[in-house]
């Protein structure tokens, strides 16, 4: 699980590449490791259900859940990461031109991001439900530039600042970040409560 949560933040940074630098190559190895985050998903939920069927301890029953659940958000990490390489596709197509302002808030966004993945990522290596807790604030602080960004991008659609194409595209990929930030304070979550 470990490996595919580092796969997932690999192919969030895939995508996040090949949207600013129109560089497809890195958006098809963002769509590639997609499909091995689903084949991941796959895998370890087999394996999990056939070890279910094993007579399980205390500690392995509770955990059982856990487990199976981040691999869940772990796969809905990497389609949302398959979202952003959509909107470079069509970024690249349409010769979108994203306003620095956009451009900066979302790169700060995605910094937040993997600080995020790291913690969460270290958190299941360790099983530390304490380190797991250090996840919290950082989705607060994802969940709060969503917000900004909001805010931003009406500010900006009133005053006709800015072509709305891209600053749709600003707004959908803050939202496909915040929805990735959900998906691993979820897993957190599950380390604070399942895995001591």
């Amino acid at each position: 699980i470990v490996r595919m949560a580092e796969l997932a933040k690999e192919t969030v940074k895939c995508a996040q590449e090949g949207f600013f630098q129109n560089n497809e190559g890195l958006l098809k190895q963002a769509e590639e490791n997609e499909v091995a985050l689903d084949n991941f998903q796959q895998t370890i939920t087999h394996y999990l259900i056939k070890i279910s069927e094993k007579s399980l301890d205390a500690r392995e029953s509770s955990e059982f859940p856990v487990l199976l659940h981040s691999v869940n958000d772990l796969e809905k990490v990497g389609d949302y990461a398959v979202n952003i390489a959509g909107y470079a596709a069509s970024k690249i197509k349409h010769k979108t031109v994203l306003s620095d302002d956009g451009t900066n808030h979302i790169n700060s966004m995605f910094g937040k991001l993997y600080n995020l993945f790291d913690v969460v990522i270290d958190s299941l290596k360790k099983r530390d439900s304490q380190l797991a807790l250090d996840a919290i604030p950082l989705e607060d602080e994802i969940d709060a530039m969503k917000l900004k960004c909001r805010e931003k991008y009406i500010k900006r659609l009133k005053n006709n600042v800015g072509s709305t194409e891209s600053e749709i595209m600003v707004m959908d990929i803050a939202t496909n970040i915040e929805k990735m930030g959900d998906h691993l304070i979820s897993i957190a979550k599950a380390v604070i409560k399942d895995l001591k």
